[in-house]
Parts: structure tokens; sequence; C-alpha cells
């Protein structure tokens, strides 16, 4: 029974982990519709940054990072790394794409290329600390906190975003 528990919180805190990724990278952190951009742009040219002036390495670096939870958790439901990767790579390509659909900014394979890059590091990090830790529930148990400290860490930054909005 404690496991089932254990395990619907996970699922809560995936579902939470998704809902702030779709949240960032289609609204934009914002609450109302008029905020959002109405700009469809597409970029299908790697590390071709036509719209911005220069190369933007911290972008990169924060698309990496936002996806690293998401290889964890998938790991941690017991999915395999591969298909884990590719999902990592599905959902990215999705947000994406709905951004050009919809209007609501610039859909990049370079953003695709960094979250699926995250995806993989995240599942990397599940591996190095499984295979470190040869105790499997101790493994189990630092990989899940890895992921819910990542996700208290994203949300964090969130909230400190909105906090310089105001």
């Amino acid at each position: 029974m404690q496991d089932k528990v254990k395990i619907n919180i996970v699922r809560v805190l995936f579902a939470l982990y998704c809902a702030l990724v779709v949240w960032t990278i289609l609204f934009k952190l914002s609450f109302s519709i008029e905020e959002i951009y109405g700009i469809r742009r597409l970029n299908l040219i790697p590390f071709y940054f036509v719209f911005v002036p220069r190369f933007n390495l911290g972008e990169m670096i924060e698309n990496v990072l936002i996806f690293i939870p998401f290889g964890m958790y998938l790991k941690i439901f017991g999915v395999k790394s591969k298909t884990a990767v590719i999902s990592g790579f599905c959902f990215s390509l999705l947000l994406e794409l709905c951004q050009y659909i919809f209007k609501l900014g610039t859909c990049d394979i370079t953003d695709v290329m960094a979250n699926t890059a995250g995806s993989a590091l995240g599942v990397l990090i599940f591996i190095l600390i499984s295979r470190k830790i040869k105790n499997g529930g101790l493994s189990d148990k630092i990989n899940k906190t890895a992921a819910y400290l990542m996700t208290a860490a994203f949300l964090s930054a969130i909230c400190f975003v909105l906090a310089l909005r105001r």
C-alpha cells in the first residue's frame, strides 16, 4: 500500500513538472492570453540564430536543464533508456510545433536538440546513480530525491522570474 502512495506522489510531481514545462515553453509564464506573443517563426537550421542577434548559450543551457527531470522521471517509472530519450525528443518536438501552429513563438530545432540532450542527461544521471550505489532501495530514493529537487528548483526559478516581472 505504501509503495502505491509513493508512486502516486511521483506521478503527481511528474504531472506538475510537465505542466510547468508547458507553461514555460508555450505560454512564457503568462497569466493571460493577451500577454502571449502572437509570433510564428520556424528555424530548421541548428545553432542558427537569425531571430536573435547572437548565440545564446544561456538559453541552450536552460533548455538542457529544464528537461533533465523528464529523463529521470521516465527512468523512475521503469521506461527503457532509449525510449526515455525518444520520449523527451517527442515531447520537445510537440511543444515546438505547438509554438508554431498556435503562433506562440519560434519553433526552433536547436531547442529540440537541447531539450533532447537534457532528457538524455537525466537518463544518464539516473543510470550513474544506480550503478554507483549498488543498494537498489537507496539508489531509488536518491534518484527520486534528485528528480524532486530538480522539479523544486525549476518551480523556484519560475517563482523568481515571476517576482522579477512585478
